[in-house]
Parts: C-alpha cells; sequence; structure tokens
C-alpha cells in the first residue's frame, strides 16, 4: 500500500514509521537502527542504561539479536501525539518457550522524521551491559542470582565485546 505523504499528518507520518520500524526490527536490526533513527539518538532503557549514537546502539542490537535469533516483536497498540509516539509492544522469544512473552512500552520522540529519543521500558525486563554482575559481585551469596539463559547471553556477549553503557 502507497502511503500519500503529503496528505498525512505529522502523527499519522509517525505511526507509520513505528509500523515499518517494528517491521524493521523483526527482520533487519542494521535497517532498523541506520534508517529509522537519528545519528544522534539517546536510549534510554529502564535498567539497562543509556545508549547514544547509531554505532553504539547498532552493537547493543546486535547482541541481543546474537542472543536472540527468533525474537521478535508485536504492536498491540499505537499512540500518537504532535512529535511523540507511545507504543505498546509484546516482545516474544519463542527459544525462551511458546508462551513466553515481555510487555514493553516504547515512547519514542521524533525529529525530522527519525527517531531521536527512545525511552523503552518493561517492568519484566532484566538489566544487561554488567549491571547484573556488579549486582551479583555486591551479593554476600553471588550464587543466588540466578539469570535467565537469554539475559546471561547478552550479558556475556556485551562484556566479550567490552561494550558499556554510557
Amino acid at each position: 500500500m502507497t502511503q500519500d505523504t503529503d496528505h498525512q499528518t505529522e502523527e499519522e507520518r509517525n505511526l507509520d514509521t513505528v509500523r515499518r520500524w517494528v517491521d524493521a526490527y523483526n527482520t533487519d536490526v542494521e535497517r532498523m537502527v541506520r534508517e529509522f533513527y537519528a545519528p544522534d539518538l539517546v536510549v534510554r532503557t529502564m535498567g539497562a542504561g543509556t545508549y547514544t549514537g547509531t554505532d553504539h546502539f547498532l552493537q547493543i542490537e546486535l547482541a541481543v539479536l546474537e542472543a536472540a535469533p527468533h525474537r521478535r516483536v508485536r504492536i498491540d497498540h499505537l499512540h500518537a501525539t504532535g512529535s511523540v509516539v507511545v507504543a505498546e509492544l509484546v516482545l516474544l522469544n519463542p527459544d525462551m518457550g511458546e508462551d513466553w512473552q515481555l510487555p514493553l512500552a516504547a515512547v519514542l520522540e521524533f525529529e525530522n522524521g527519525k527517531i531521536k529519543r527512545d525511552r523503552t521500558q518493561s517492568t519484566g525486563f532484566q538489566p544487561l551491559c554488567g549491571t547484573i554482575s556488579a549486582a551479583a559481585d555486591r551479593m554476600s551469596r553471588p550464587a543466588r542470582l540466578e539469570l535467565p539463559p537469554f539475559h546471561r547471553h547478552v550479558t556475556a556477549w556485551v562484556d566479550r565485546h567490552a561494550l558499556r553503557c554510557r
């Protein structure tokens, strides 16, 4: 379906962009980062830190893809006002079980047709980028901290490639 972007409102353009952003997340993560995010983006995730710039964010997304190659996102609802879209999403990962789901809320701020700020959150999200390891180091009995396989893999990949949240 061809969109008539000349007659679309800002909200309609942003909603259309979010639908294409989700499709790219599910099919080509590098295209998702390069095509839909502004080069000077700021991504703030609950528990996993702040990422700035597309190069840093792409490294993180590639780590997630390596850890969960079958993960997908489903759109449940989209809400738009002006330059902001709130996307109610569900992360699905059949490798974690057929019924495994993680509800997400992405608050996406657009500037010049690209996502400039991304605040994605979920109450079920486990921290990455060394946060878990640092917490385990401070625990009196670190053996009690058991991470799901997906999070162990991503944390190991991030550590192996010396990536750090900024």
